[in-house]
């Protein structure tokens, strides 16, 4: 009874550890060579884009179903783009014109 008890937390202790570790797709640096052109995503809803040289621009983001909304408080300026995973790239789709992007 004991060693079942023991191993079914075992399980479940690591089964949350998993899903933990999963985390949101959406996060880390993305980079666009056709363009130059850098998202970096926090998990805490922040980032920064980055053009060539220019210095990196600060932002907020919300993103839910394939929707990502990205704010610039500088600017005030509000960006939305659609969005996809589609063979280990992000792509980033805007007023018909579709983006791809690889993890750095």
């Amino acid at each position: 009874m004991k060693k079942t008890f023991c191993a079914i937390l075992a399980i479940l202790v690591l089964s949350a550890f998993l899903v933990s570790c999963a985390g949101d797709p959406l996060v880390g640096k993305w980079h666009n060579d056709e363009q130059g052109f850098t998202f970096v995503f926090r998990n805490d809803g922040t980032g920064y884009a980055m053009f060539g040289s220019v210095k990196p621009l600060s932002f907020t983001y919300e993103a839910s179903a394939g929707s990502l909304t990205v704010t610039f408080p500088l600017s005030g300026e509000t960006e939305t783009f659609t969005y996809a995973f589609v063979d280990g790239t992000l792509e980033l789709t805007q007023n018909g014109v579709t983006d791809a992007y690889v993890r750095q």
